[in-house]
């Protein structure tokens, strides 16, 4: 804050200075050129100190300087101009300093384009905060498009929060209609994250660095899977990355935001803990399964499953009759035990591949957000909770351990 204000009063010795010197040393000046513009409405503070600081500066001056006086007796009108001046400008500087001051204590404006993010924007910020969710709960991130209300929003935000990765395809379009002033952070593109194409089956690719953008076209490319919050390392990591940017922008609030964030940390950390020890309930044949669309690569990943999808990453994509056939006949060779659905996907394929061959639909899985609020999905963990449940009580056989 002294630091603000310091560098204001710097700035405004200069350009008084500037000012002066220029009327004093015969430039034009017309009627109006100085005067306040409209709607100049400055706080009484900024009146008060701008008028003692204006004074001990006329005060110093006078005593040092009888230059003025003669000034003054042979152009009085301009010397009564010049205080004025000065007066206007001491006042703007006190003024701009009040305003910098107002920018970095008040609320942040966040928006979120996904649900997940949505929470963690509210859980790291508390009440420094105010977050708009975008996306609602239950509804497919995959087929979101922005309206002109939303897009206002976002321009109107401090801060808009995106998964990234390609899964909101309309980020770009955002940034034209703003004109760049939104500020958006996709945080999945500073994420470890997996490589899917279109020909891959059952255990995703490795983990990759960071994401530097591009997008995966032609069939067969590797492309990023931007279903990241599926793995709980990834959701820690994301936690702190808005941390670093509220502290960014309101630097003083910055241990609130700090230990905000470590306490949904820990309870993110608590919940793997609990997802691990349901996951080791599984033998190694009883971890296959197939879901309605890829979504499912970062949980495959953490806990060893083999995940089968009948779409690829996004929902709006459909497999074709070849893919269908591959699936059926992997189910019988493999004896995989379930398929699931999703909450916010079409399940018609799925039925049918049910029907096909006769294996069982475990239940809807959450792939794509958190459900709404009356729902067992409502919060992160309760759809993590949710998820690996299904998963675990679908594909463990009556022989298998079932301890919980």
């Amino acid at each position: 804050m002294h630091t603000t204000i310091h560098n204001s009063l710097q700035f405004c010795h200069v350009r008084v200075r500037y000012r002066l010197t220029h009327v004093l040393n015969g430039s034009h000046w017309s009627k109006g050129v100085y005067s306040p513009p409209q709607n100049f409405s400055p706080s009484h503070t900024a009146v008060a100190s701008a008028r003692r600081f204006y004074s001990t500066a006329q005060e110093g001056g006078a005593a040092k300087n009888t230059t003025n006086d003669s000034f003054a007796r042979v152009f009085p009108r301009v010397m009564k101009r010049v205080h004025n001046l000065l007066f206007l400008l001491f006042l703007s500087c006190f003024v701009a300093a009040e305003s910098a001051t107002q920018d970095t204590n008040s609320t942040l404006h966040v928006v979120a384009l996904s649900t997940v993010l949505t929470e963690v924007a509210r859980e790291v910020g508390g009440d420094r905060v105010q977050v708009i969710g975008l996306v609602q709960p239950g509804v497919d991130p995959h087929g979101f498009d922005p309206s002109a209300a939303d897009v206002r929003k976002l321009e109107e935000a401090d801060i808009a929060f995106a998964s990234g990765l390609n899964l909101e395809s309309y980020l770009d379009r955002v940034a034209i209609a703003t004109a760049g002033k939104t500020n958006i952070v996709r945080i999945g593109e500073a994420l470890p994250f997996i490589r899917m194409s279109a020909d891959d089956d059952a255990t995703p690719n490795a983990m990759h660095g960071h994401h530097h953008g591009g997008h995966a076209n032609g069939k067969g490319e590797r492309e990023p899977d931007p279903h990241w919050w599926h793995s709980i390392d990834n959701m820690i990591h994301a936690t702190g990355l808005v941390r670093a940017e509220y502290t960014r922008q309101r630097p003083a609030w910055g241990e609130d935001f700090s230990r905000n964030a470590k306490l949904y940390q820990q309870r993110l950390t608590a919940l793997k803990e609990w997802g691990a020890s349901q996951m080791s309930t599984l033998p190694a044949s009883s971890r296959h399964f197939v879901s309605s669309h890829d979504a499912f690569g970062y949980l495959a990943h953490d806990y060893g499953l083999a995940v089968h999808s009948i779409s690829g990453l996004s929902t709006e994509s459909e497999p074709d009759a070849r893919r269908m056939t591959e699936l059926v006949n992997l189910i019988r060779r493999e004896h995989i035990r379930a398929i699931f659905a999703e909450e916010s996907a079409n399940s018609r394929l799925l039925q049918n591949l049910a029907r096909e061959t006769g294996v069982r639909i475990g239940g809807a899985l959450y792939a794509d957000g958190l459900g709404p609020a009356d729902s067992d999905a409502a919060t992160y963990g309760a759809m993590y909770r949710h998820n690996v449940r299904t998963i675990v009580e679908s594909l463990r056989s009556p022989s298998d351990d079932t301890s919980k």
